[in-house]
């Protein structure tokens, strides 16, 4: 949604050319616990137009490495038993190439389970690159998901200190944050499982 908007009178797109910088340009892809609904042909129907005016406005700017498609539209919590989704990733990552066949696409998803990896490979085999977000299981999240059998390029995509859910709980159930030394230890521990 905002790589066409203008600021000091250039976009997004044209600030991080002139800088050198390239991106992987987000396309939102929507969410059923907030409201889609993947089995409504009218919803996914939108979707796709939508996918397809992104990927037309802005396919010719030398900004963009990449595609990304969605983030987390699994869910957090969800096991990626769900193929409706990944189908759905495939039916528009077949749009982004139909309109742009020169970039690859990323789909990021959160953790490295590997059943929902293996979902991905089996209804999404027009994806490129995994995306994967990660925080305490960070530092292994490329070799789980090489163990599930993934042999396409990877992303470490979103990664820091131990996530609010990941940690132990007082009593009361409010999130123990780590100290700053066990966050820089697993900031430290993330980079070294990613090279």
């Amino acid at each position: 949604d905002q790589l066409g908007r203008r600021e000091n009178g250039k976009t997004l797109l044209d600030r991080c050319d002139e800088l050198g910088l390239t991106v992987m340009a987000g396309i939102w892809v929507e969410h059923e616990r907030h409201g889609f609904d993947y089995s409504n042909p009218e919803d996914v129907r939108r979707q796709r137009e939508t996918v397809r005016a992104a990927v037309r406005a802005h396919k010719h700017h030398p900004a963009i490495l990449l595609w990304g498609l969605g983030n987390e539209m699994e869910g957090p919590t969800s096991d990626g038993r769900d193929p409706r989704i990944w189908r759905e990733l495939e039916e528009l990552a077949k749009i982004v190439k139909e309109e742009d066949p020169s970039r690859p696409i990323c789909t990021v998803i959160a953790g490295a389970a590997a059943g929902k990896i293996r979902a991905l490979m089996r209804d999404y085999p027009s994806l490129d690159i995994l995306g994967v977000n990660a925080y305490g299981g960070a530092a292994g999240a490329g070799a789980a998901a090489a163990a599930a059998g993934w042999t396409k390029p990877f992303i470490l995509a979103e990664y820091g200190p131990v996530g609010h859910w990941e940690v132990a709980q007082t009593p009361w159930g409010a999130p123990l944050e780590p100290t700053s030394k066990e966050k820089a230890a697993n900031y430290f521990g993330a980079h070294r499982g990613a090279m």
